[in-house]
């Protein structure tokens, strides 16, 4: 035999949610719903509701709060359906229902996969990051990787050469009083952490070579070494030793050949 449910009270809280006591002569219920379900269901205090229509109320009540979530987590920025999944797990195990809100959230065109890897690139496209470091931020979010190749299909790489000059500029902005190659290996770690490729940070370096000569001041770095007072009258061994010893450091082949006062050693 069915049971028969009788709405006993229904209590309006915060936004547009409400709380509705409901009894039968086995349990009583306390349903947190919204005001649309309610209207939608015509509740009022003393309504009789067969079993499945209860139950009915009980499942547009759960899909109802659960959308609500999902547009107040969506609306303060771009969301990919992976976040949007995560966040709805906290507030509930139902995989169908998490599936049916997100469905029904794609179909107005709230949330979309491609549509938020589109608007990442575009805006990305202006910061100082190359296509590698976009592609793993997409990848990490959770979107297809033929989402990321379409959407990534008319990058211009030659922007990322730009970037990486910007960027060049921006550390040489003021001379730099360290060993020119440790300048670099620094340089090229910074620029790879920020997804340029290797090639077009070497390109770079190469046409920018005597700026970066310009702007690197390595007799600075050089008179905090202990060096001999006088490295004219060292033997040919110890020169060697010398010269060993300030490559391992990272200094150029220029500065020690000024250093040393000697034209005869390659660069």
């Amino acid at each position: 035999m069915r049971q028969i449910i009788q709405i006993e009270k229904i209590s309006y809280t915060k936004g547009n949610r409400c709380v509705v006591t409901a009894f039968s002569k086995q349990s009583t219920w306390m349903i947190v719903t919204v005001l649309d379900v309610v209207h939608q269901y015509r509740l009022e205090t003393g309504k009789i509701l067969d079993e499945k229509q209860f139950n009915a109320f009980i499942r547009d009540s759960e899909e109802a709060l659960l959308y609500n979530v999902a547009l107040t987590y969506i609306s303060h920025q771009m969301r990919t359906v992976f976040d949007l999944r995560k966040r709805l797990n906290r507030e509930s195990k139902n995989t169908q229902l998490i599936d049916k809100v997100i469905h029904k959230l794609e179909e107005q065109k709230y949330i979309g996969d491609e549509m938020y890897a589109a608007e990442f690139v575009s805006q990305m496209k202006h910061q100082l990051v190359g296509k590698t470091w976009i592609q793993n931020k997409l990848a990490q979010k959770g979107i297809d990787s033929n989402i990321i190749i379409k959407v990534l299909s008319d990058y211009d790489e030659l922007e990322d050469e730009d970037k990486v000059l910007s960027l060049l500029k921006s550390e040489l902005r003021i001379v730099v009083r360290k060993p020119y190659f440790r300048f670099l290996d620094s340089f090229k770690r910074k620029c790879l952490s920020k997804g340029f490729l290797y090639q077009t940070i070497e390109q770079v370096i190469q046409m920018q070579k005597d700026f970066i000569h310009n702007h690197i001041d390595e007799q600075s770095a050089l008179r905090k070494e202990k060096l001999p007072r006088n490295t004219l009258h060292l033997g040919y061994l110890e020169k060697q030793k010398l010269i060993q010893k300030l490559r391992q450091k990272g200094y150029s082949n220029q500065a020690i050949v000024y250093l040393l006062e000697r034209e005869d050693i390659d660069e």
